[in-house]
């Protein structure tokens, strides 16, 4: 995600209205993941975007995501896990799996 895209939403974040919003939205996505291509690229992003948003967004959602860390906890080897599907992808084309 840009960093002005990311600029934008953490100052949405001051609006009362729109940080309800982005705090829904954060999590109605984070609870519906799935270890597929598309979708982990996707849930990547909306953590990236929500660690953007804990450093630079309003200071609510260091609280309302203290309260969820159970939740991010089950994403700390994603990153990983989707490089190595895209090496094993990569072989397998190549012929060398």
């Amino acid at each position: 995600m840009p960093t002005n895209k990311l600029s934008e939403l953490s100052t949405l974040t001051y609006e009362v209205d729109q940080f309800d919003e982005i705090v829904t939205t954060i999590f109605e996505k984070l609870k519906k993941f799935q270890y597929d291509a598309v979708e982990s690229q996707k849930t990547l992003n909306i953590l990236v975007a929500t660690n953007y948003l804990i450093k630079h967004g309003a200071t609510g959602f260091v609280d309302e995501f203290r309260k969820y860390i159970y939740m991010f906890k089950k994403y700390e080897g994603l990153e990983t896990k989707k490089i190595y599907e895209d090496v094993v992808m990569q072989a397998k084309f190549d012929g060398n799996l």
